[in-house]
């Protein structure tokens, strides 16, 4: 895990600007929420592309029964 922990600080230090959903998914497939969401926020924010397969993108299946995950589909105007 300390490597992979150390390729995702190298993600965070070099693309945090380009990249913020694939670090969101990272963190959501590690089981670290908060983090998670925090990233898809920001990846929100950056307008990041891959916020449109937020419904479908298994690798955020364990974000769905967080409260959070329905608020950020609200905050996209996507169904739940």
């Amino acid at each position: 895990m300390k490597a992979a922990e150390q390729r995702l600080d190298e993600l965070i230090a070099k693309h945090a600007d380009d990249s913020a959903f694939q670090i969101s998914q990272v963190y959501a497939w590690w089981g670290d929420r908060g983090k998670a969401f925090q990233w898809l926020d920001r990846a929100y924010a950056q307008h990041d592309s891959g916020v449109a397969i937020v419904k479908v993108d298994p690798l955020l299946k364990s974000l769905r029964p967080d409260p959070r995950y329905k608020a950020f589909l609200h905050k996209m105007n996507l169904p739940e």
